[in-house]
């Protein structure tokens, strides 16, 4: 707040100046104190970037805790403290001081929001850099078991089992060539279900088809709608290829928050997205 009226001497120098400030402090500290003791007990944080810069923070996916804090907590305390101390302040952004309406500025819900990310640890070291917007071959092939064909089919690669694939690809046993599919199918769909489990209940995000036509065929289900992993859009793929890499790199102990639908934690760049583990 300081920043916002160190300009105006009158406002800034004044003792109904200093009375909000403290007492603004002291009421939002609790309501902050709160969410990090959430925080805390989750040993998780989900965290929001608007398209503005602004930060918002919960405890939970749906951001229900973060909407009423700055819809309703926030904004009433604002309105509350000069009330209770007595001080006359304009929604115009003005506040009495000696005789005379001065300028006044508060910061908003948003901006005090936004002020937690500054408390938050300081990431000392980015280890490893995964991408997130990587698309999967149509068919997996024998070929591709190997290592070099990109990190998210190598993920994919490493997450069904090399050995298992060897197996379903070249095995001459159709018994067991659909015993290894079923086998296969099962942990897709487990990945699949970690990807849809923020998603409204009752409804699916992705499904993911596994089936032999020359070597594995990867199909990809959204809603009734069948089609490739390469014709997936951006935000399913940054879903699925999080939890990809969380579950093969073990990852899910080595970041400082949880990722949302908006995928908190990653780094925009100009050539898509990426998430990064930190130590």
């Amino acid at each position: 707040m300081d920043e916002l009226n160190r300009g105006t001497s009158a406002t800034f120098g004044s003792n109904e100046y200093r009375r909000i400030k403290e007492e603004l402090t002291n009421q939002l500290s609790t309501v902050y104190a709160d969410l990090i003791e959430k925080v805390v007990r989750a040993s998780s944080l989900w965290v929001y970037r608007t398209a503005s810069g602004e930060y918002r923070f919960s405890t939970e996916p749906s951001f229900k805790d973060c909407t009423e804090r700055r819809k309703q907590q926030v904004p009433t305390l604002l309105t509350k403290v000069p009330t209770q101390l007595g001080i006359q302040v304009q929604a115009s952004g003005q506040m009495f001081i000696g005789g005379s309406w001065q300028p006044f500025r508060q910061p908003t819900p948003d901006e005090i929001e936004s002020l937690l990310a500054g408390q938050l640890p300081m990431i000392l070291l980015f280890k490893e850099a995964y991408s997130l917007l990587d698309v999967l071959p149509d068919i997996i092939k024998i070929e591709h078991i190997s290592q070099g064909h990109g990190p998210l089919t190598n993920a994919l690669v490493d997450y069904l089992g090399k050995t298992q694939l060897v197996r379903l690809l070249k095995g001459q046993n159709p018994r067991e060539r659909d015993e290894i599919l079923n086998g296969l199918q099962v942990k897709i769909n487990n990945l699949v279900d970690e990807v849809n489990q923020d998603h409204e209940v009752g409804t699916k995000l992705l499904a993911i088809n596994l089936s032999l036509v020359d070597g594995l065929q990867v199909t990809a289900i959204t809603g009734d709608k069948l089609s490739f992993y390469r014709h997936l859009s951006e935000n399913t793929k940054l879903l699925f290829a999080y939890h990809l890499y969380t579950s093969v790199h073990n990852l899910k102990d080595k970041y400082f928050c949880s990722m949302s639908r908006t995928m908190a934690s990653m780094q925009q760049h100009r050539s898509g997205f990426s998430v990064s583990c930190v130590t």
